[in-house]
């Protein structure tokens, strides 16, 4: 800490009380940040350098410590100080320190004070869940991300347009989201969180069949009304049926047993191939009956679905900023090479580490560790294009799902969800993945297919982008249950979309649990 901070440097350099007018004059309009700053640097350093808890200060030099800055100080920074007597007379609870509402350095010196060090933590991968994790920690640990890629987010991260954000995947949020919606609150973005209507369709045979309200529905003409009354029978089972037992039950054997097989062929097995391909028929029950109860909440205009207005890059954004206030390293632009247990510490790149939490799969843990014990967890890549053109292609159907063989297994109209005048064109992302690999000239030929499809003229495309994610998501086939690894394995801490909250089907909400909940384990682990 004395190292990169520059009002920790002056005062151990010339004393706490002739630091403070040297800051105070150098930087006149933060003086009362100066000042607490100066004493949380003074108190850490002694700690430090005393190697003994800071309850042991002798009560003197507590007191003529507070009464030189309490004398040097504006009215509101007294009643800090007085808060930074009780911890060092040890009256004072972790809990308290974090809601007395005082800056971060000042917040985190304290902390260290009371519990005698920091843990050095190495979170890899800066996604939702890194980032949650490193919240959670960052006042009881000093933290370090390693984000492979230049920017943080993960498959949460966006492109940044002359004149807005908008995501590289396509996100929205459901109304059962408590840990997004608390987080938004601790963010101080809930005011941004807007609900809208995401209306669906299928496209059969190169027509648009829209299948949002009852009646569109009726009119589907490739299923029966036997068929229909199934399906919307199950929709409205799907919330209550346990989902354990069909962990082991493969959806295709489910929907053929329960729905019969014209309802699989015409309507699940082309969804369940553009999403999963050769692994369809691998994929449980489990994962299908979880994925149609969360997208039952629909109404006659459409399924009721959570956007910030102003892009999700505010969540990451912000994220940043109060983790780099609150002393956490980040390092964009660096992947991980090497995990290897040297005594009681952790290298990562060679660099020493208390504690390391794996935000990346299970797999890559042991290729990346040498530890050959972490299971495998199926996943599969996604390949997701991004357009912005002067139209829109789907008669206002914001998903539309392809049921005709295509590159692309959906086209997501951005902008039949959240409004066009926000972006000024037309929005639309073409969802696909892939297993090991994305096709060769994937990028020219999802293009090329969407706009022969669409009858698109190439002077109607104002730009295109195309984002790969090899570990995009887990493949929740059957037995998947049993794959899920526990969140602490061969002294490494684990979490991600492979993890508890994310099964049997992955979510923002599931990756922020993931974070949470890893990170109290990390916490509980050193700090008891």
């Amino acid at each position: 800490m004395a190292e990169r901070d520059p009002v920790c440097r002056l005062t151990l350099q010339f004393g706490i009380r002739q630091a403070i007018p040297l800051l105070k004059h150098q930087q006149p309009d933060h003086e009362n940040d100066i000042i607490v700053q100066a004493t949380a640097s003074a108190l850490g350093v002694r700690v430090e350098i005393g190697k003994e808890r800071a309850k042991g200060t002798p009560v003197d030099q507590t007191a003529d410590l507070t009464q030189t800055i309490t004398q040097s100080s504006k009215g509101g920074i007294s009643c800090r100080i007085a808060k930074l007597v009780n911890v060092l007379m040890g009256n004072t609870s972790i809990r308290d320190i974090k809601y007395f509402g005082l800056n971060g350095v000042f917040r985190k010196s304290l902390i260290y004070v009371h519990l005698n060090r920091y843990v050095d933590v190495c979170i890899i991968g800066g996604g939702l869940s890194g980032l949650t994790a490193a919240q959670t920690l960052s006042d009881t640990s000093k933290v370090t991300i390693f984000e492979s890629r230049p920017f943080l987010g993960g498959c949460l991260a966006s492109y940044n347009r002359e004149d807005y954000w908008i995501e590289h995947y396509y996100h929205h949020c459901f109304v059962s989201d408590e840990h997004l919606f608390s987080l938004l609150r601790e963010l101080g973005l809930s005011d941004c969180l807007e609900w809208l209507n995401g209306s669906t369709g299928y496209c059969v045979d190169g027509a648009i069949h829209p299948l949002t309200s009852p009646i569109e529905i009726l009119r589907y003409p490739h299923l029966s009304f036997t068929d229909k009354v199934r399906l919307g029978l199950l929709t409205l089972r799907a919330k209550s049926l346990d989902l354990g037992p069909l962990d082991r039950v493969p959806a295709v054997e489910y929907i053929r047993e329960h729905l019969g097989e014209r309802i699989y062929t015409s309507f699940f097995e082309p969804l369940l191939r553009s999403k999963f391909g050769d692994r369809r028929n691998e994929v449980s029950a489990a994962w299908l009956i979880s994925r149609i109860a969360i997208r039952s909440d629909r109404g006659v205009e459409g399924e009721r679905l959570g956007y910030l207005n102003g892009g999700w890059h505010l969540v990451v954004d912000e994220m940043e900023r109060r983790l780099l206030n609150n002393g956490c390293t980040i390092e964009k632009g660096i992947p991980t090479t090497s995990i290897e247990r040297v005594g009681e510490k952790w290298l990562v790149n060679g660099r020493a580490f208390d504690t390391v939490l794996a935000t990346i799969p299970p797999q890559e843990v042991a290729r990346l560790s040498g530890i050959g014990e972490f299971t495998a967890v199926p996943y599969q890549g996604a390949a997701c294009m991004t357009i912005g053109l002067d139209r829109d292609v789907t008669d206002g159907i914001y998903w539309l799902n392809m049921k005709d063989t295509a590159p692309y297994g959906a086209v997501v109209a951005h902008t039949n969800f959240v409004p066009r005048e926000r972006y000024g064109e037309d929005i639309v992302y073409l969802a696909s993945y892939f297993g090991e690999k994305p096709a060769p000239s994937l990028k020219e030929t999802m293009l090329s297919d969407f706009c022969r499809r669409f009858s698109v003229p190439e002077s109607a495309i104002h730009w295109s982008e195309l984002a790969v994610e090899h570990f995009a998501g887990p493949v929740y086939t059957t037995g998947f249950a049993d794959l899920i690894p526990a969140y602490e394995k061969h002294g490494l801490s684990l979490a991600g979309m492979f993890s508890p909250p994310n099964y049997p089907e992955r979510s923002m909400e599931g990756s922020i649990i993931a974070g949470q909940e890893a990170a109290r384990k990390i916490m509980e682990r050193n700090h008891g």
